[in-house]
């Protein structure tokens, strides 16, 4: 539909999911771990009252702290919430300054400080004196960036999904034209015929290792994508080939086939009346960055009727600013008389990056051409 799920924001979202001036949804406070009604109230209170927060000084000026306390506020800076400030970024809510204090609660501090002494100055006969002590702002730090799978993995930590971006949408081409299957097409392995091949991309979220009673090596490792998680289990010499790779957070390309459970070990022929129990068995792995390697064609197919000088000029340069050493055929197919003139690159490669990969998805949305790999 084309409408964007924005993250949570202190200076536009509600204690509930509400719709923007824009038109599109705004995920609400109150949908943070950790963040209470209470702590949301007293952030919508002040905003209403005294406009919108400038940035990380003011807010902790003037939001009530006993309400919106400091791990309310850690959970904001891990989802986000902070995020359209200029003064702060998430990753320095969480280092120590000069001083050796931790800047979330020196931040803390400071407005606790600065609210005591507003509320002293209001109370008292002389609070418009010009010589009234002015409280310091604490320094904060520059730090590098985390990591892209660090933010979103403290982001989904907080808010229960990934929002701003996708880990795995680096490698959103190999998950959509080298992977057959889902984590969601797998949870019913009664839909595929036994020996069918699954290919499956992901990220370990987690893994497991142990040993049987009769000292038989095995293991689990659990795959998530774009739909949810699955859970391979890897038995005898499977866990020795493929241990190495029971890394948390690596990205990860398997190919399995579907086959009845215990077969590798179970004694006997199986009933034949009982309907048999399915699980996928793992005969490759290897990191997701390695699978683009597999791909040794691409094939472009211009229609002539919606063929013109800009989409020409458009995909001569995405030719020519991404070689690489994938092979290249070209055809422009008549639509009326399916009548086709097929190329061959003899002097240009390409390498599908994600430059080339939006281009062609971009064009082939717009019915400027069709594509495919082999």
């Amino acid at each position: 539909m084309k409408i964007s799920v924005l993250g949570p924001d202190v200076n536009e979202s509600e204690l509930t999911f509400t719709v923007n001036q824009e038109g599109n949804i705004r995920f609400g406070l109150g949908g943070i771990k950790n963040v209470g009604e209470g702590a949301v109230e007293a952030i919508i209170k002040e905003r209403n009252k005294n406009g919108k927060f400038k940035g990380i000084f003011d807010f902790v000026e003037r939001v009530n702290l006993s309400a919106c306390n400091k791990k309310a506020i850690e959970s904001l800076a891990y989802a986000g919430a902070f995020d359209a400030f200029n003064d702060i970024k998430r990753e320095q809510f969480f280092v120590t300054n000069s001083k050796d204090e931790n800047v979330l609660e020196s931040l803390i501090k400071y407005g606790n400080l600065y609210q005591q002494d507003v509320l002293f100055n209001e109370n008292s006969l002389f609070g418009s004196l010009d010589n009234a002590v002015e409280i310091s702002k604490p320094e904060i730090p520059y730090v590098p960036d985390w990591t892209s799978l660090d933010r979103l993995n403290w982001e989904k930590e907080v808010i229960g999904i990934y929002l701003s971006d996708h880990p795995l949408n680096e490698y959103e081409f190999e998950m959509k034209h080298i992977c057959n299957a889902t984590t969601s097409d797998v949870s019913d392995l009664s839909k595929f015929p036994l020996g069918a091949g699954i290919k499956l991309g992901g990220i370990i979220v987690d893994f497991h290792r142990g040993t049987s009673k009769n000292n038989t090596p095995y293991g689990f490792i659990t795959i998530e994508d774009y739909m949810g998680t699955y859970k391979f289990p890897l038995f005898g010499k499977s866990v020795q080939q493929f241990g190495q790779y029971m890394i948390k957070d690596l990205f990860i390309y398997g190919h399995a086939v579907v086959q009845e459970k215990g077969s590798e070990w179970r004694r006997g022929t199986p009933d034949s009346n009982e309907k048999p129990e399915l699980e996928l068995k793992i005969i490759d792995l290897k990191p997701l960055k390695e699978v683009r390697k597999l791909i040794k064609n691409l094939y472009i197919s211009f229609p002539l009727q919606n063929l013109d000088r800009e989409i020409v000029d458009q995909a001569i340069d995405m030719i020519l600013t991404n070689g690489g050493d994938i092979n290249l055929y070209v055809e422009v197919k008549d639509l009326f008389t399916m009548e086709k003139v097929s190329l061959f690159s003899r002097k240009h490669r390409v390498s599908i990056n994600s430059a080339l990969f939006k281009f062609l998805e971009e064009a082939q949305e717009l019915e400027k051409l069709t594509y495919r790999i082999e």
